[in-house]
């Protein structure tokens, strides 16, 4: 058994954003991997490490999801970003073996976005989501800065994989979103205006 372990071409520790990218495209390529690997009758993998961090594949049956779509996936996501009034960055969808969705967006206002925009987004990824393998969503600023992301991966069956990173200053406004991950703790800054 094996381990495959991914790494960026160029680590900066300094931007938690780029961990959240790292290690969706890690668990979505890796467990692609896993059971190309399994149905030729290659060495098994038993999962991955990404920056250090160890996620086990203890079953490789996988989910089995409904025929390839194109349309079930894309029309939704899109008619849902055509609403929000960002500029669509990246609208990616890879199949690495199963699909998987990538979406950046950039907006001038980014704490209003999250707060009003964003939810309804994340809702249409999570109901498309089970025709993928997962999806990432990320949000960026005036000057494409990542102010928010967030990498959900759908592995063997019971077994999901989120990771969420929100800029500290705009934690407030993003803690209805629809996300699997503890978002405000009590305390949290509230939303900044504008």
């Amino acid at each position: 058994m094996g381990l495959i372990d991914m790494q960026p071409a160029h680590l900066d520790r300094s931007r938690a954003n780029v961990s959240i990218r790292v290690a969706w495209e890690a668990h979505v390529t890796a467990f692609s991997f896993a059971k190309r690997s399994r149905a030729h009758g290659l060495q098994s993998v038993a999962g991955l490490t990404v920056l250090g961090r160890l996620t086990s594949f203890r079953n490789m049956r996988g989910r089995v999801l409904p025929p390839f779509d194109r349309g079930r996936i894309v029309r939704p996501v899109s008619r849902a970003l055509e609403g929000s009034g960002a500029r669509l960055i990246e609208f990616n969808l890879f199949r690495p073996e199963d699909p998987a969705l990538a979406v950046v967006v950039a907006t001038p206002t980014p704490a209003r976005f999250i707060e009003k925009q964003l939810g309804t987004i994340i809702t249409t990824l999570n109901t498309v989501a089970r025709r993928i393998d997962g999806f990432y969503v990320a949000v960026t600023d005036g000057a494409r800065s990542v102010v928010l992301a967030y990498g959900r991966v759908d592995l063997p069956p019971g077994v999901l994989s989120t990771n969420l990173y929100v800029r500290p200053d705009l934690i407030g406004c993003a803690e209805s979103l629809p996300v699997e991950n503890e978002v405000a703790p009590d305390g949290a800054p509230p939303c900044p205006s504008g």
